[in-house]
Parts: C-alpha cells; structure tokens; sequence
C-alpha cells in the first residue's frame, strides 16, 4: 500500500487512517497505563521486580525499600543481596508475631510472591552516604543466585500508601 503524491485511492487512504488510528489508540492506552513500567524482569523472565520504592531518609539514616517480587519460575530462587550506590547493603527483616529475626538472604518458591512492605517483610538500606529526598531516582540492584535485575527507584514520602492510591497490594 502505498500513496505517493496523494494518488490513493479511497481504500488505501481508508486503510491508511486506520492505521493511523489504531496506533494512535495504542500510544493512548500506554502513556494512561503505567503499570507496565513499575515491573521489571530479569533476562529469563522468570523473576519480577514490581512497585519498587524508597524511602527518602537523611545522610546516615537507614531507610526502608518497599516492593514485590514475583517468582514465576519452576524453581526456588534466593535473593541474595539488595545494593546501591548511596549505602551499605540491603538487610531483610522478617516480622512473626511480636518478634522478628535478621536474615543475610530470603528465598522463596516457584509461583510464590513477597512483599517487602513493613507488614511482614521489610528490606533495609542503611547508613546513606547522602541524603535521599522525595523524587529522587536511584538504581537498586536485586542479585539472586540466579540473575541479578538493575531497578530505577523513585523516592516517595510514603511508598506503602503511594502503592495503595494505584490499587496495588
């Protein structure tokens, strides 16, 4: 189909709009979508990086990074570590009742997702090198024994209720 110097005929140019339609309502319906871009895989898709956010925190402070992490592979991954440039590594807590333990590394089965969102989980960056303010974009690196997966994350004053406001768990 083609239609140069305006020679087409009335169904080439009837074609041609809909082309034009159809991807014009295709861009629409990524730029009002954002979901898609608040999850990451790795490179075999097996693991994903969903509604990652921080915490913004003071030079020297511990903050919290709030996320859910699928697992759609067929086997058991452990996350092994959680890094950034601004400080130490990510340290994961787990919360069982009125107590809660310390781990260097947190595993989870095939078809199993986990939230780090303070309810049960939570993953803690600490001392910062610098301060991290509302809308800053840090790049966190989740390493499983498996892959590792580069994450942009934004910085929200309240990740776990910002999550929630989109209808996310």
């Amino acid at each position: 189909m083609t239609c140069l110097h305006m020679e087409c005929s009335r169904s080439e140019s009837v074609a041609w709009l809909r082309l034009v339609g159809f991807a014009a309502a295709f861009l629409a319906l990524v730029a009002t979508n954002p979901a898609r871009a608040d999850k990451i895989s790795d490179a075999t898709g097996d693991i994903a990086i969903i509604d990652a956010a921080i915490e913004p925190a003071k030079r020297g402070a511990y903050t919290n990074v709030y996320v859910r992490i699928e697992n759609g592979g067929s086997k058991t991954v452990t996350l092994k570590s959680v890094e950034t440039k601004l400080g130490e590594r990510g340290a994961f807590d787990a919360h069982a009742g009125s107590g809660s333990f310390h781990s260097d590394s947190f595993s989870f089965g095939p078809g199993e997702q986990v939230s780090f969102d303070d309810s049960r989980f939570r993953l803690v960056l600490g001392r910062l090198q610098r301060d991290l303010i509302e809308g800053d974009v840090v790049e966190v690196t989740f390493a499983f024994d498996t892959s590792s997966v580069v994450v942009p994350v934004h910085a929200h004053a309240d990740p776990a209720r910002q999550n929630k406001r989109r209808g996310r768990p």
